[in-house]
């Protein structure tokens, strides 16, 4: 008896493309790129340079938390919490879309690992259960596969006013590194950059400038 062909199992990028509205990461890409510059523009006026570059990562993310969650609830598909980590002294963002579960982090770089939290240890090894993204035989059905998603950013070396990055990753189950695949937000929406007067396409740099005399902003936030 001639055994069945394996059947394919969906990608998290094809999960994601499927859950997710694409008007919702249009709107994402949008918020991200204009708190960069409310953030920018507040730390700029009420602070000195040292405590402006302290202050602006936990400002920008306080206003994509708060933006990003009001731009779900106007889609009715989508479902928006605010938990508190584990020690109760924090709290994220969370989004669900049918089978996605999204959450916003800062990173130094779009290689760069997500800083471990408990949190996000839970959605990855709840919702990156059914691991391998690939083809085999005893998979769950298509209707039943989830995903961990992450939009990740971080600012452009070049002009901090702005990001040099905004992506959608999909971490492994223990957040150790990033599957194969992701969506490149800058990439897909170029004409948003230019609504706020920046060049259309901000090309990801390859190499990343640092201040070793100051921290990352990325590093200070979530």
């Amino acid at each position: 008896m001639q055994a069945s062909p394996p059947r394919l199992v969906p990608s998290p990028k094809d999960i994601f493309r499927e859950c997710v509205p694409d008007e919702f990461c249009r709107e994402l890409t949008r918020i991200i790129i204009r708190d960069y510059q409310r953030a920018h523009a507040l730390c700029e006026e009420q602070f000195a340079q040292q405590e402006a570059h302290d202050a602006r990562p936990h400002i920008r993310r306080a206003y994509i938390e708060q933006d990003v969650r009001n731009a779900a609830r106007r889609f009715t598909d989508m479902a928006t919490s605010v938990p508190p980590n584990s020690a109760n002294n924090s709290y994220h963002t969370e989004i669900r879309a049918g089978r996605v579960v999204l959450t916003v982090s800062a990173v130094d770089n779009p290689e760069a690992i997500v800083r471990e939290a408990r949190f996000r240890l839970g959605y990855a090894s709840e919702w990156q259960s059914a691991m391998p993204f690939m083809e085999q035989d005893d998979v769950e059905p298509m209707s039943e596969r989830s995903v961990y998603a992450m939009a990740i950013h971080g600012p452009n070396p070049r002009d901090r006013r702005l990001p040099g990055f905004i992506q959608i990753v999909f971490p492994v189950p223990d957040c150790s590194t990033y599957l194969a695949g992701r969506i490149d937000l800058l990439s897909e929406y170029p004409d948003i950059l230019g609504e706020f007067g920046g060049p259309e396409i901000i090309v990801p740099p390859t190499i990343y400038l640092r201040d070793d005399a100051v921290p990352s902003e990325a590093s200070q936030g979530t």
